[in-house]
C-alpha cells in the first residue's frame, strides 16, 4: 500500500474505494462524450473516471489508518474489464446519471467487491444492500438535461468496446469536485509467480 499525505484541515473526509480507469480507456470514453449535446449535463473530467467498489461517506480523518489496514488484507488478482455499454440511471423516469459499464462482469470483479465489503464491515461500515452495477459515471444530469441524456445514450448505445486490466485499487477522498488518492493497493498479476 502506498499512502498520500492527508490534509489536517477538515475533521472528516468523504471517502470511497474504487478501481481507477487507465488513460487509454479515459480517452475513448471522453471521445464518446465530446460529440454530444451538453445542455443540462455536467461531464466528469476523464482523470476522475473510476469504478466504485464501496462508498464510505463522511469518515473521521483518524479512521483512515484503520480503513487502510483492513483493505491491506484484500487480495484478488488482476482481471479484465471490457467497457462497451452506456446507459443512464433514472428516478421517476428522468435520467440523473450517464454511465459506461462492462459488457460482462468478470467473477473477480464481484469477488473483489465482496472482499472490500467484508473488510470494511469489520471496521463498522454497513454492507451495501443495493444490487452491484459497476459503472463509470460520465456525467450528472441536471433538471434540463433529460433530452441531452437520451440523445447521448441513443448515439452511443453501440460504441466500439474498449478493454482494460485492473492493476490497482484506491482509497479516494472526494473534495470540492476532485478525487484525491489517499492510498493505493496493487492487484497481483496472476501470470507472475
Amino acid at each position: 500500500m502506498e499512502t498520500e499525505p492527508t490534509s489536517p484541515v477538515l475533521p472528516q473526509m468523504r471517502l470511497f474505494v474504487a478501481l481507477p480507469v487507465p488513460l487509454g480507456v479515459q480517452e475513448v470514453l471522453s471521445e464518446c462524450c465530446g460529440d454530444c449535446p451538453h445542455a443540462g449535463l455536467r461531464w466528469k473530467e476523464p482523470e476522475h473516471y473510476h469504478f466504485t467498489l464501496k462508498f464510505l461517506g463522511a469518515v473521521e480523518r483518524n479512521r483512515v489508518e484503520q480503513i487502510c489496514s483492513a483493505l491491506d488484507g484484500v487480495r484478488v488478482s488482476r482481471f479484465p474489464i471490457e467497457v462497451g455499454e452506456v446507459g443512464s440511471f433514472s428516478k421517476r423516469g428522468s435520467p440523473f446519471v450517464l454511465w459506461a459499464g462492462p459488457i460482462k462482469i468478470h467473477p473477480f470483479f464481484l469477488l473483489l467487491r465482496r472482499r472490500v465489503e467484508e473488510a470494511l464491515l469489520r471496521c463498522g461500515f454497513e454492507l451495501e444492500t443495493r444490487p452491484f452495477r459497476p459503472h463509470v459515471t460520465l456525467a450528472k444530469v441536471g433538471e434540463r438535461g433529460a433530452e441531452s441524456a437520451r440523445q447521448f445514450v441513443k448515439k452511443n448505445r453501440e460504441f466500439e468496446p474498449v478493454a482494460m486490466v485492473t492493476e490497482r485499487m484506491c482509497l479516494y477522498e472526494s473534495r470540492a469536485g476532485r478525487y484525491i488518492e489517499q492510498a493505493t493497493w496493487s492487484l497481483p498479476d496472476p501470470w507472475v509467480s
